[in-house]
């Protein structure tokens, strides 16, 4: 199906449901007038099975809520995600939207932070990323973004931070269908409609999207010519399809995920020999069955999930020559909370999972022959793991201790911990001293693939992180302020090392070394007034072991917005700054990406209406940024913003 033909589909479907005579007229609360006081209140799940607000969470976490989203006009959950302290969001030269948290680099793949939708982790096994582009930014009430080690609840991957998309969720019969179009070249449309017959509540979404920038010259080795064709018009494109369904009766609930995603990429080298400007398409299904029931005391979760994963990318101009990959997870999860005194309360949590490789083949021809298998001797892993927390209360102190026993089948034991304690002044001022451990086992690309310009490493060991981190959180009225300053050590970090000219490079455990960083967030919003928000953060190493991460991650960097609201009319400024950073070949300028927007809502008697009016990258900057992170000078930067000013219409339809 082509993407006209699933655009048409989605609209036909969306006038199908808008025509329902089953859907009445919403009285939609109204998230702009939301009170700041009243978003900081809103409880989240990310850093404990319990729910509580950001001022009582045992972890750092920041919500960037659905009023947000629409006031600054928000294109995609990265867009959202870069505008938070601690949090850049950066591409390599196979992955887009990479997204990393306190400067600890992604070694090509999206896989130190783990990425979930409504708490399901959602990651696939070869390169072990997960992808934020499965999930429409419409489609989303919030993202929970915790920000350091989590392994204690969620195991491997979540060694840095850990996302969380929460979908949509009216209690009413809703439709919200949307379109969009822009220059230089970008169209998309879809729906998502919410119906609660008898004791049965269902969301089902779809969305269709397609933008390709303007070509320019890419310089790929530069000055070490390829092929003839070291410099080449490339242009950057993306297109995507994806699809939810939740379907909840009681305690019981069903989620499925689907997605399709294309984007270009430089080639392998880069060049234009080597793929560039062909795609890398990715397929992904995640599927799970969720069991919430709570008694008198005791609450228990219990999940079910399966998780796959398919990608495959041209390595030749005529696409004759390609590279395939699968693999899936499979995995059982079960959490129980039980109040032992009216101060004490604990919580235990099993896991079972199973990782499995379909392989890595290079392809060849119009039939697909197979011409080389890249993941040798590849076997599945399997890994269970039991988790205890308890949480004492006294006063307005909270105290939370809980570890993590992990048995995987290849690298056999590990035991991860955290200890948090927060102290309420009161409801909105509170003081938190954190300590957190995580790990990540490698993945079967770094223990497996077997290619000649990179070659796994089955002597590799799970990488390993520890952090300390004091924080403060202030809010009053329409005013929260948020600091902190955190302490952490790295062990074991897998990067690709150059061996020895004309040799491929190896996955390579890395010396510890350590760092330090600060944190500042800012958020005022009063809709009589105004809004605005203002991050900063900041981060360091400690010693010369730190030479192959931090000297690739600015020093400061900004994040900014400001919106000012005007009856249905809102006026919204956001933006990127960051300070100079050290290239592979030459300094990287201080750079700043500025967005603009209109959004206009109209109310009618059954509809209501959002029209946005969106400048993106108004500056024209590249917001060039070193490669996350190669360890040979091949490239110095890429675009990861887009190149060039994007304009940009929207329309949402709510009923």
């Amino acid at each position: 199906m082509t993407t006209t033909q699933r655009t048409t589909a989605i609209l036909a479907v969306a006038a199908l449901l808008a025509a329902s005579p089953r859907l009445q007229a919403q009285d939609l609360e109204d998230i702009w007038d939301m009170s700041l006081e009243e978003l900081m209140g809103l409880e989240v799940n990310v850093s404990s099975t319990r729910s509580e607000n950001v001022f009582n969470t045992p972890s750092t976490v920041t919500v960037i809520d659905q009023g947000t989203i629409q006031r600054y006009n928000f294109q995609s959950v990265a867009e959202a995600l870069a505008s938070l302290a601690g949090i850049e969001v950066r591409q390599t030269i196979i992955d887009r939207n990479v997204v990393t948290a306190r400067g600890i680099l992604q070694n090509f793949y999206d896989n130190k932070i783990l990425f979930m939708i409504n708490g399901v982790p959602t990651w696939q096994p070869i390169y072990g990323d997960g992808d934020i582009a499965r999930v429409d930014i419409r489609d989303v009430e919030r993202v929970e973004v915790l920000k350091g080690p989590a392994s204690v609840l969620y195991g491997s991957n979540a060694y840095s931070g850990v996302v969380n998309i929460v979908l949509r969720d009216f209690e009413a019969n809703t439709v919200v269908a949307h379109g969009e179009a822009g220059l230089p070249n970008l169209g998309g449309s879809g729906f998502n409609a919410t119906l609660n017959p008898g004791n049965w509540h269902l969301f089902l979404s779809a969305h269709s999207l397609s933008d390709h920038n303007r070509p320019y010259a890419f310089e790929g080795a530069r000055g070490s010519l390829y092929n003839a064709d070291s410099v080449f018009q490339y242009r950057e494109k993306h297109e995507s399809n994806n699809v939810n369904l939740l379907l909840r009766n009681g305690p019981n609930e069903l989620m499925v995920n689907h997605y399709h995603y294309n984007h270009s990429f430089p080639g392998a080298n880069p060049s234009y020999a080597s793929g560039g400007g062909n795609w890398v398409e990715n397929t992904g299904l995640l599927a799970n069955y969720r069991f919430d029931k709570a008694w008198e005391k005791l609450r228990l979760v219990a999940n079910a999930n399966y998780d796959d994963f398919r990608r495959r990318f041209a390595i030749s101009p005529d696409r004759m020559n390609t590279i395939q990959l699968g693999g899936y997870r499979l995995a059982a999860e079960a959490k129980a909370n039980y109040p032992l005194a009216g101060w004490l309360s604990a919580e235990l949590g099993a896991l079972a999972e199973r990782r499995v490789s379909q392989g890595q083949d290079a392809l060849q021809g119009m039939r697909d022959t197979v011409v080389a298998s890249l993941l040798t001797n590849d076997v599945p892993i399997t890994e269970a793991a039991f988790f205890a927390q308890l949480q004492a209360k006294a006063g307005g102190l909270t105290v939370l201790g809980g570890t993590r026993l992990t048995q995987n089948s290849l690298f056999g034991s590990n035991i991860s911990s955290r200890v948090s304690a927060v102290y309420a002044f009161n409801p909105s001022n509170s003081l938190k001293l954190i300590f957190g451990q995580a790990f990540r086992v490698p993945t079967l690309f770094e223990l497996y693939i077997n290619h000649p310009t990179v070659s796994g490493n089955q002597e590799l060991t799970p990488e390993l992180s520890t952090s300390y981190e004091l924080a403060y959180l202030f809010g009053k009225g329409d005013f929260f302020f948020q600091a902190l300053g955190f302490y952490s050590r790295y062990e074991n970090l897998i990067q690709r090392i150059a061996i020895a000219p004309g040799q491929p490079n190896q996955y390579q455990n890395v010396s510890a070394f350590e760092g330090y960083g600060a944190e500042l967030e800012l958020r005022y919003q009063n809709q009589d007034l105004a809004n605005f928000f203002l991050n900063y953060s900041h981060v360091r190493g400690l010693d010369e072991q730190t030479d192959n991460n931090y000297r690739f991650v600015p020093d400061h960097y900004f994040n900014f917005g400001v919106s000012k609201p005007l009856g249905d009319w809102a006026l919204a400024a956001s933006g990127t700054y960051h300070t100079s950073v050290e290239g592979h070949l030459a300094t990287i300028d201080p750079q700043l990406m500025l967005n603009a927007n209109i959004t206009w809502r109209q109310k009618l008697d059954r509809f209501e209406l959002l029209h946005g009016l969106r400048v993106q990258n108004l500056t024209g900057s590249q917001m060039l940024t070193a490669e996350y992170i190669r360890q040979t000078p091949n490239i110095n930067a890429i675009p990861t913003t887009g190149f060039g000013t994007k304009v940009l219409y929207t329309l949402v339809l709510k009923i």
